[in-house]
């Protein structure tokens, strides 16, 4: 079972040796003694970041290769590694990863309902907005509204009434 290797541990004396003038790395400060050591071993810590390098751009080839075989397999193609590649984590050990299909058609279906959410969004914002009103229609609804005031007034009738009025 391989751990995965998280950073390089020559990373800092890799840097220390490509930039002679850097002060500090990472909040410490960089000793002159950390230098020395750092440039002489540039050649050795520059061949194994190139080691590095190759063995992570295999390792993102394979990944695409076998999501390509997940994908193919899941389209209903035939795949190169055979029937079930790319189907180990399903088979609910716990860590299974959803299979999806990423065709034109699907993403297309997904973009136009993608807008239609936006354009209802964007319609309810808009009728939430309050109304422009502009002066004239201002002061024709303030006329209005003491128009039927005095008309209430002048008939007698009660606008609210909060119990019984004998």
């Amino acid at each position: 079972e391989r751990k995965k290797k998280i950073g390089w541990d020559g990373c800092r004396m890799y840097v220390i040796s490509m930039l002679q003038q850097l002060k500090t790395l990472d909040g410490k400060e960089v000793k002159r003694s950390e230098r020395i050591m750092a440039n002489q071993r540039h050649e050795e810590l520059t061949s194994e970041l190139r080691v590095l390098a190759v063995e992570c751009a295999n390792v993102k080839k394979s990944k695409i290769k076998r999501q390509n075989d997940v994908n193919a397999a899941a389209d209903g193609r035939a795949t190169t590694t055979g029937g079930n590649a790319g189907f180990e984590n399903q088979k609910g050990d716990g860590g299974g990863e959803e299979v999806t299909e990423h065709t034109p058609e699907v993403r297309a279906e997904i973009s136009r309902e993608m807008a239609q959410q936006k354009s209802q969004k964007e319609e309810q914002e808009r009728a939430n907005q309050p109304k422009y009103r502009g002066e004239k229609e201002f002061q024709e609804e303030q006329s209005e509204t003491a128009r039927r005031e005095r008309e209430r007034k002048e008939n007698g009738t009660i606008r609210q009434c909060n119990g019984e009025w004998g």
